[in-house]
């Protein structure tokens, strides 16, 4: 690392990444601008009001879906250890050492549901949708957090593997663990970004050296904290990622013309129709009757005027009305099928086969294969790995196990999660 303290390393990273910012903002702007707020966004301002909720609803209904396929509400476990019957003589039996397996994954899942885990993944998968990068933390009190992808820069080799990690948060300076060592007194110079003037930026380094992270914390240009560890508390996600780019893209970018077409139709046509229920009442210039006749009178009155004194008007555009109702609702079907929205994709008769239930479920998997598979690299093995170390230091499990499992040894770490966990979540509704 050529820089001198892990900020300059920060800021260095990050003039490499405005582009993937500013695109992440547009994105969030027209769907759930409170995700990712414009530059300099406070407490008290305004966020943009959207004429068409459309965009908003399907990232609330994916991100939904996507949670009950990696994390079924059933509470069962959504990976398994298996034995490697490589290593299994033959003919031996298994049953007891499988039952002892299933009681691991047990324990392991309660301790997750004790856990923000869900609430987590809800977050973790609407920063995905809009923006397509975020970071998934868990602690080592096993409570997960999201952060934000203005909130810390990486690194990625050619193949993709993560090698470098700086994290930027903020901390109340009255609030900083007693376990950190060498804190200055002199406050750092302020940078923009900070909830408010109080908080001050805490800096964390993060490098893969020979399969281990090293971990250094910054706090006022000093190191205050160091570690290692052998699964990074830092789970990196993206919705897709382009071959030798750094950062992911959403789905919200790749579908970006159609929302804000859709939203520029809504606008037109709330207004237009808006326009359209207004009338006025023409009076004739120099004719008998007079505006305060008009005013003065109720339903039923006489007034005093001739054919043709006063008369209504209105802008009746109904065909333009028509024309972008109709372009509209083309719109709102095409990005219905992209968020995979119930009303797009279940049946609207009368009776629903069981066929047409995994036929939807088979569409679903289709659709967001890859989304699944990624999220099953990078996001549930990550969880159970870690989770499990925390257990084996906090003595909840056999600290012995943890070297039995990974490639070339005795058991394998399987996730459930794509059309498996699809069909399972159908079954159970």
């Amino acid at each position: 690392m050529n820089a001198k303290t892990i900020r300059q390393r920060f800021d260095h990273l990050s003039t490499r990444r405005t582009v993937q910012l500013e695109r992440a903002r547009a994105c969030a702007e027209v769907t759930v601008p409170g995700l990712m707020p414009p530059v300099g966004f406070n407490q008290g301002d305004s966020l943009p009001d959207l004429f068409s909720s459309l965009p908003a609803r399907g990232v609330m209904s994916l991100a939904s879906r996507m949670v009950s396929a990696i994390y079924p509400l059933n509470q069962l476990p959504f990976f398994q250890h298996q034995l490697d019957m490589e290593y299994v003589p033959e003919g031996a039996d298994t049953t007891d050492t499988e039952a002892s397996l299933n009681r691991l994954d047990r324990r392991v899942m309660d301790r997750l549901s004790e856990t923000n885990l869900r609430q987590e993944l809800f977050v973790l998968f609407q920063h995905l949708i809009v923006m397509g990068d975020a970071l998934l933390y868990q602690s080592d009190d096993y409570e997960f957090r999201v952060v934000r992808c203005d909130q810390y820069v990486l690194r990625r080799r050619p193949d993709g593997m993560v090698t470098e990690i700086v994290v930027r948060e903020w901390v109340d300076p009255n609030s900083i663990p007693e376990e950190w060592s060498n804190v200055p007194d002199q406050k750092s110079v302020p940078c923009a970004g900070g909830p408010s003037n109080e908080h001050e930026p805490l800096y964390t380094l993060l490098e893969r050296t020979k399969g281990k992270w090293t971990c250094v914390k910054e706090f006022r240009n000093a190191v205050v904290d160091t570690g290692e560890y052998d699964v990074c508390p830092y789970s990196p996600q993206t919705w897709s990622r382009v071959a030798g780019e750094d950062y992911g893209r959403s789905l919200v970018e790749e579908n970006l013309g159609d929302i804000r077409s859709l939203e520029a139709l809504s606008r037109a046509l709330i207004e237009g129709a808006a326009a359209n229920s207004e009338y006025r009442v023409g009076i004739r210039p120099g004719g008998v009757g007079t505006s305060k006749d008009l005013q003065e009178s109720v339903n039923g009155d006489y007034i005093v005027a001739e054919p043709g004194d006063v008369w209504s008007f209105q802008l009746n555009n109904q065909v333009q009305l028509q024309t972008t109702n109709n372009a509209r609702d083309a719109l709102t079907r095409d990005l219905g099928r992209t968020f995979l929205l119930a009303s797009a994709r279940q049946p609207t008769g009368e009776r629903v086969t069981a066929t047409q239930i995994r036929e939807i479920a088979a569409e679903l998997d289709q659709s967001l294969g890859g989304v699944f598979s990624g999220a099953a690299r990078d996001i549930q093995i990550p969880i159970v790995r870690r989770t499990m170390l925390l257990m084996a230091r906090d003595e909840l499990i056999d600290k012995q196990i943890i070297d039995l499992i990974g490639q070339d040894k005795i058991l394998a770490l399987k996730v459930r999660t794509g059309l498996e966990a699809l069909n399972r979540e159908v079954e159970n509704s």
